[in-house]
């Protein structure tokens, strides 16, 4: 009979693989050091995460599920106030961005390096890019503009440049500047 896992020991393998992930990729990081770093044993390990492409799919969901919060807690109680809170959704990933050491959005890294088309990680960041631009299209429903769908793609537009590294300031000026000439 198989001993169940220590306790903590899947938060653990997440922190560890997520801290490596972030780091360097995730196909420049094995199992074997994640297992390693965690100070577990390697069938502990493949107990919680059966495959790498599990693990990956744990952590791009806990991250996805993070970011989801953050971006809510930063547009609480503007949903009455559509263009300040897509001034606040843009704030948002502008202060992810100018974390110390921001790599970009862990998502949208892992889809530059996958080399499967339709894996469970791959499926996981693609659903959770289209529900992220579902939202910021929703909330740009909302304002009385005459292209909502443009004003849309253009704040996307911005939101991805400051992911892939963008000036973080101008970002915070084009988003009020179009969000002033949409109207």
């Amino acid at each position: 009979m198989p001993r169940p896992p220590t306790p903590g020991l899947r938060d653990r393998l997440l922190t560890v693989a997520g801290q490596l992930f972030y780091e360097r990729g995730m196909s420049a990081v094995g199992m074997a050091e994640i297992v390693e770093k965690a100070g577990c044993g390697k069938n502990a390990a493949y107990r919680l995460f059966p495959s790498k492409s599990s693990l990956v799919a744990a952590y791009l969901s806990e991250f996805g599920a993070r970011r989801e919060a953050q971006t809510a807690s930063a547009i609480e109680g503007l949903r009455d106030d559509p263009a300040a809170a897509l001034h606040a959704y843009v704030a948002e990933v502008v202060s992810q961005a100018r974390q110390p050491r921001f790599v970009g959005c862990a998502i949208r890294n892992y889809l530059r390096e996958a080399r499967a088309k339709d894996d469970e990680p791959v499926r996981i960041a693609r659903s959770w890019l289209t529900d992220s631009r579902e939202a910021l299209r929703a909330l740009v429903a909302q304002l009385d503009v005459k292209d909502p769908d443009l004003l849309a793609d253009q704040i996307w537009l911005v939101v991805e440049g400051v992911y892939a590294g963008g000036p973080a300031d101008a970002a915070l000026t084009l988003t009020h500047r179009l969000l002033d000439d949409a109207g």
